[in-house]
């Protein structure tokens, strides 16, 4: 109040230009302010009609289908096998399964030419069928996102990927529902979001080892081991047998790729690897896969290359199962950069057909074009 009346009796005491100046200013203040309330306002505006577009632009939502697919809705074939057994090995990027030169200046000991064994058996055992191809997932590149894609065929979208740590059980058709619904027995070990994402659908007889521990590099990889060991060959009540091994994604989360502890675990891997082609019979199919790869840090989830380039691997014991391309479509020069691809969600319809399943109902893909030995398979 004292202020005020400070005010009041300078102004009363000032002379007419004086006044007249203060008036100005007071106006031109008012006018200012009043613009500013109005930008403030717009702006905020502008920003309610960003965020609005953003969610229903970039997070999009997605309606599923009850819809589940039956023998007669697809066309029928026979299984090609009796058994199989499907290997995921979590961040298994392309550049880490196939050669490279040590010469070049793309080569790093600590990654590369570590894990071999699926290059060569691709390139040289004649007497087998194996197929190896650039694996590209869409993101997010979550764990859980790609296991959805994996398994129905179908693009979770990026809002999805807020309950990659707390998953529930998928009830839109996938390839497990399939088998369950066949009476087939699925056993599995590992990585426990599957038995999140499918524990209806799976034995009980089934080790699932916790997952997002990533300082622990090694209790997933040996639980998953230490089953197949158990149950590969001297237990025969199985139809399906699946491990997700996580040693190689830990090790990118905790160290970045160019750590020596990658090196002792990708060797590590390709040991298992190797025991794995030994031990199957002819009547068995195995596929070996990764859900993404990881980028410089040894991190995943985004859209950058090294994050969406994964590798996927069929093989049997049976020789001439799959119908090559020419040999130019599997250049490996560059890391692999013009290799032959194929979209992860064009997994499921390949391997429903593969065990003569009706392939998902939601499945978005397209089987993968070598695994038909002829045109008359195609048609």
């Amino acid at each position: 109040n004292m202020d005020e009346k400070l005010i009041k009796q300078s102004i009363l005491s000032s002379s007419n230009d004086e006044k007249i100046i203060y008036k100005s200013r007071i106006k031109k203040f008012q006018k200012n302010h009043k613009f500013y309330i109005i930008l403030l306002v717009f702006i905020a505006i502008l920003q309610f009609i960003s965020i609005a577009f953003f969610t229903r632009g970039f997070l999009l939502s997605r309606h599923v289908l009850d819809n589940i697919s039956t023998q007669n809705e697809t066309t029928t074939l026979h299984p090609r096998f009796n058994k199989t057994v499907v290997l995921v090995i979590d961040a298994l990027r392309f550049d880490f399964v196939i050669p490279v030169d040590e010469s070049g200046s793309n080569h790093n000991l600590n990654y590369h030419n570590n894990i071999l064994s699926l290059y060569d058996s691709f390139a040289n055992d004649k007497d087998a069928s194996s197929l190896l191809l650039k694996f590209i997932a869409d993101p997010p590149t979550t764990t859980l996102q790609r296991l959805k894609g994996l398994t129905t065929g179908s693009l979770p979208t990026f809002i999805d990927a807020g309950s990659n740590f707390d998953g529930t059980v998928i009830e839109e058709d996938n390839l497990l529902k399939q088998l369950h619904l066949a009476n087939k027995t699925v056993k599995f070990a590992g990585d426990d979001t599957w038995m999140a994402l499918f524990h209806p659908f799976l034995s009980n007889d089934s080790f699932p080892l916790e997952s997002l521990n990533v300082w622990d590099l090694d209790s997933v990889d040996k639980g998953v081991m230490d089953y197949f060991h158990d149950h590969l060959q001297q237990d025969q009540e199985w139809d399906v047998m699946i491990g997700h091994m996580l040693g190689i994604d830990h090790v990118g989360h905790k160290y970045g790729p160019d750590h020596f502890t990658m090196r002792e675990k990708q060797v590590q891997v390709d040991e298992f690897i190797n025991w794995i082609l030994k031990s199957i019979d002819e009547n068995t199919l195995l596929v070996i896969l990764g859900d993404h790869g990881m980028d410089h840090t040894g991190n995943h989830g985004g859209d950058s290359i090294d994050e969406l380039e994964s590798t996927l691997f069929l093989y049997s014991k049976k020789p001439n199962l799959w119908k090559l391309k020419d040999s130019s479509n599997y250049d490996i020069s560059a890391l692999g950069r013009d290799y032959r691809s194929v979209r992860q969600i064009d997994l499921v319809s390949s391997l429903s057909l593969l065990l003569g399943q009706p392939i998902p109902f939601n499945n978005l893909g397209w089987p993968i074009d070598e695994i038909a030995r002829n045109d008359n398979e195609w048609s």
